[in-house]
């Protein structure tokens, strides 16, 4: 079955924009039942730059549409309901932790408004638990999802304090972290056939935002409405062109980046064989007994670099 790569962000916008869709795709990655969604996804979209020639103040400007705010009202492991602000946030390269953390703090400074099981508005802050999905991997952890607990520790008795706090609630979170590109042996859970949707490779094109899954691929319960909503999409021209700009632009960024990798590689291995040859040259100036400022002429080097050199030779 072909499907839309929800590794894209236009396509996991489009996947995470059905309610109904995002409240199947929350359930199976926190694992339990969303019994409510107040609201839709709060679109945060993003202008990064980053310098491409720090020197010469070139920047590249790439734009992510990957995070997601939900109030909503879950069903604990203890058959509670509990109502939490769920922060997802979708990420394809290594090194975000500062925008992480900055959209993080700004969550923590809201009260929200919502609607309790009973039907009653309340106001204040929720308990916040974040997602994270990442397209690249994360050195040791050997597992495509886990999960970072706020579970209160005593320190003194070395044993987890059992008790329910809104002070430590509203104050820590949980986290759950998810290795989309994670591609090791598992043992088929849900959450993990989900996760593999997203490193899945279309055979035989050149595209990667229209994925082929594995054939004899079986999916059941939430898991198909998920992927069979994501074969919907391909009927969706314009979703269909917005990916396919996606790709193109990232791409050549992606190219754009590496040429320019490769010429300030270049570029440094020409200064340093530059500078071998003038450290030789130093060196033998200084063998035929050459004056330091006879040599500083000669080179452009300082007095300090020349006698560096003197040192190490």
């Amino acid at each position: 079955m072909k499907i839309v790569n929800p590794l894209y962000d236009y396509a996991f916008k489009y996947l995470m924009d059905n309610e109904q869709i995002a409240k199947k795709v929350l359930s199976i990655i926190l694992n339990t039942k969303i019994l409510q969604l107040h609201s839709k996804p709060q679109e945060t979209t993003i202008s990064e730059s980053f310098l491409i020639e720090p020197d010469k103040n070139i920047k590249v400007t790439t734009i992510k549409m990957v995070r997601y705010d939900f109030k909503a009202i879950i069903l604990t492991e203890e058959g509670e309901e509990q109502a939490a602000l769920i922060e997802l946030q979708k990420y394809d390269t290594p090194d975000p932790i500062v925008r992480f953390r900055q959209y993080l703090a700004s969550n923590y400074l809201k009260e929200d408004t919502f609607i309790d099981a009973r039907g009653n508005e309340q106001v204040r802050p929720l308990p916040i638990i974040t997602i994270y999905i990442l397209g690249f991997n994360l050195n040791g952890f050997e597992t495509p999802a886990f999960k970072v607990l706020n579970q209160p520790f005593d320190l003194i008795n070395n044993k987890i304090i059992n008790v329910k706090s809104d002070f430590v609630n509203l104050l820590t979170h949980p986290s759950i972290i998810l290795q989309a590109a994670y591609e090791g042996k598992g043992r088929g859970t849900t959450l993990e056939r989900f996760l593999k949707i997203f490193h899945q490779k279309m055979r035989g094109e050149k595209s990667d935002y229209v994925i082929e899954l594995d054939e004899g691929e079986e999916f059941e319960g939430d898991l198909k409405e998920i992927v069979d909503y994501l074969h919907r999409a391909l009927a969706n021209e314009e979703l269909l062109r917005q990916l396919q700009l996606e790709d193109s632009t990232t791409k050549g960024i992606k190219d754009l980046k590496g040429n320019l990798e490769d010429a300030l590689k270049r570029e440094e291995e020409e200064r340093l064989q530059k500078e071998e040859a003038r450290t030789k040259l130093v060196q033998k100036m200084l063998k035929y007994g050459e004056i330091i400022e006879e040599i500083m002429q000669e080179t452009g080097l300082t007095r300090k670099e020349i006698e560096e050199i003197k040192k190490k030779s």
